[in-house]
């Protein structure tokens, strides 16, 4: 029984707590079926018209969401701007692009994540070359939480361009995180490195962001990449496991079973999330006990 008091080390943030709640395995040992098939979105080509009678009300409201002297105050504009809905995000996009303060950029990027999501990735990738480096920032980081291979051209551009300030030594590091998961989340595997170094060092911290944006990317092309890094150190062989729970297909199955009978624990349990991903489509599971994980592992050696 102390076994099951045993338990591996926190690996996701408690926005995904939920998920460590759920039954091991997902299906039955003998049911190995594919992984889950995305929603279908509608991607937006323009936003929605903003109605001539909201405009000046508009403009009120985000001079008091950038001033914000009081809690009140904020949360009033907050309230009236959610309520207006995304039709509101141009021009508060516009409007943390000019700002110069922080702290009132953030309660901008706070209440626009409220209001953008996958059906706006189209129209937020259009300022991913904006002046603002902020606003770049703030788009790429959105939209790489929404996979969308229709936003490929510009975010491949954007890492290109980022890389090349990089090389020079003029590279915000945010904007390079930020274009590397954005690019991830378009398909392409052009970040996929920068995304497995950011892996190693800010797991812990990233882990969400970097699941996100594999999912964009499970395609053969990605698994052969980091199937390559199985045979590194176990930092590299963790990172690995971790972004094949988002991008990896079963062409990595063979070599994940192998992983099964690691020495390691951690090795263990990044290799079930990793199964989790491939097969059944599920989110990694935060935590799990070292019982747990011993009854997961003799499932999965059935179904693979």
């Amino acid at each position: 029984m102390l076994a099951r008091w045993l338990t591996l080390p926190l690996v996701f943030t408690a926005l995904l707590s939920p998920l460590a709640n759920s039954a091991p395995g997902g299906q039955d040992p003998g049911e190995a079926g594919p992984a889950k098939k995305p929603q279908e979105i509608e991607r937006l080509e323009a936003w929605p018209a903003l109605e001539k009678r909201l405009k000046s009300r508009l403009k009120v409201e985000i001079d008091k969401l950038r001033k914000a002297s009081t809690e009140g105050m904020e949360s009033s504009a907050r309230e009236a701007l959610a309520e207006m809905g995304a039709k509101v995000a141009p021009t508060l996009l516009a409007s943390l692009g000019k700002e110069r303060k922080e702290d009132a950029r953030q309660r901008f990027a706070s209440v626009l994540e409220g209001l953008v999501d996958a059906r706006h990735t189209r129209l937020l990738s259009k300022h991913f070359d904006d002046r603002s480096v902020e606003l770049r920032i703030f788009c790429m980081q959105r939209v790489s939480a929404f996979p969308d291979p229709g936003v490929r051209e510009a975010a491949e551009k954007a890492w290109k361009k980022v890389k090349a300030l990089e090389a020079k030594g003029r590279a915000d590091e945010r904007e390079v995180r930020a274009a590397a998961l954005a690019t991830m989340s378009s398909g392409s595997i052009t970040a996929l490195e920068a995304v497995f170094e950011r892996t190693k060092k800010r797991w812990s911290k990233d882990a969400i962001q970097i699941h996100a944006a594999c999912e964009g990317a499970r395609t053969d092309e990605a698994t052969k990449a980091l199937l390559s890094h199985l045979k590194g150190t176990k930092q590299e062989q963790k990172a690995a496991l971790r972004m094949l729970s988002g991008c990896g297909t079963k062409a990595a199955l063979s070599h994940l079973k192998q992983l099964l009978d690691s020495p390691d624990q951690h090795i263990r349990f990044a290799t079930v999330n990793a199964l989790r991903g491939i097969v059944d489509g599920e989110r990694p599971l935060e935590q799990m006990s070292v019982f747990d994980t011993i009854e997961e592992i003799d499932a999965w050696k059935k179904r693979i």
